[in-house]
């Protein structure tokens, strides 16, 4: 790659939010290219980037597959597809769900360290469960720079905790002091040697991308760990678990990746994934009525504000009743 930063940023519920508050902080000469996931349904209705880009000095967009990465822009994931970073090329790929998420952020971060190595800069924001976790000790692995949002001030505290836990945070800034922090780190990163990535998160890369023949991918899974006696709880295929040296994360011949938390979600059943998909369309649904709301009263429209405003505390109801659900911890297995 080029000579330039490269900023993955990760967020799932409240990550609106947290982008909307984070975003407006970059300059819009940041010579970084800047990457986002964020946990959206198949159902989203696709106005995350016009969402972003009303506060945000940087031009915000989908991103596309196999165009080149350059600075000075935010390129969003599309729902229903994972972004990876191929060395210096942007691949957009409906491919396997990872931690129960398409698209799923530990795909970008870990491919992105491996791509750019010790020029980039991996932000975790606001989330349940634990996706950015395996991601972040990757950039760091691969000698990037790891920060989280605050977890004390974040409306899901559990995705940046998890990172902190398990030791793949360099620094844990308020968010109102995170934009600053980047574009900071962003001057001395641009210029920092690049470094040969570990040969494990190569392979898992390779098997990220699809890039492997079917009969190729059971060898290179057992190179990267062991075959467990259970199943893949997606699609039923033979499972590994992959012995990282910091920590354990799972993936089917098929393709589904899994961390030790996600691992466990499927055994709720349907239920419990059914209620993922609605709050996340939920909230989806919420920051485009918000969008709307403030366009009609720049425009003097009162009836109009008066109806989407009617919905909208209809939505903010509904999705408050599911996080309340799904912020519930299970009960504890008995050992």
């Amino acid at each position: 790659m080029k000579s330039t930063a490269l900023v993955v940023i990760g967020a799932s519920a409240g990550g609106v939010e947290a982008l909307l508050a984070l975003l407006p902080q970059l300059p819009a000469d940041l010579d970084a290219a800047v990457l986002v996931v964020l946990h959206t349904s198949a159902q989203s209705p696709g106005q995350l980037p016009q969402l972003l880009a009303r506060h945000c000095a940087l031009p915000v967009r989908f991103a596309r597959d196999g165009e080149p990465l350059e600075p000075r822009q935010v390129l969003v994931a599309r729902p229903e597809h994972h972004l990876l970073v191929l060395d210096a090329q942007l691949r957009v790929v409906d491919g396997p769900h990872e931690n129960m998420a398409r698209p799923a952020i530990d795909p970008l971060f870990r491919s992105a360290a491996v791509a750019a190595t010790s020029r980039v800069i991996g932000v975790l924001l606001s989330g349940l469960l634990d996706d950015g976790s395996a991601g972040m000790l990757a950039i760091k692995r691969c000698g990037g720079i790891t920060m989280i949002q605050d977890p004390v001030e974040a409306l899901y505290p559990a995705m940046p905790e998890n990172a902190l836990h398990v030791g793949g945070v360099d620094y844990t800034v308020p968010l109102a002091e995170l934009g600053v922090f980047i574009t900071q780190l962003v001057q001395v990163n641009k210029s920092a040697e690049p470094i040969e990535p570990p040969l494990d998160l190569v392979q898992e890369v390779a098997l990220m991308a699809r890039v492997l023949a079917d009969d190729e991918r059971a060898p290179a899974l057992d190179a990267l760990g062991s075959q467990l006696p259970f199943t893949c709880p997606t699609c039923g295929g033979p499972l590994w678990a992959l012995d990282g040296p910091d920590h354990a994360h799972y993936r089917c011949v098929r393709g589904h990746a899994f961390s030790e938390q996600s691992l466990l979600l499927p055994q709720d059943g349907a239920v419990v994934r059914a209620l993922w998909v609605a709050l996340k369309t939920l909230e989806d649904r919420v920051q485009l009525l918000k969008g709307i709301a403030a366009d009609a009263q720049q425009r003097g429209r009162a009836s109009s504000v008066e109806q989407t405003a009617t919905r909208l505390q209809e939505l903010e109801q509904a999705a408050a009743v599911l996080r309340s659900l799904l912020s519930t911890p299970p009960p504890q297995s008995p050992t």
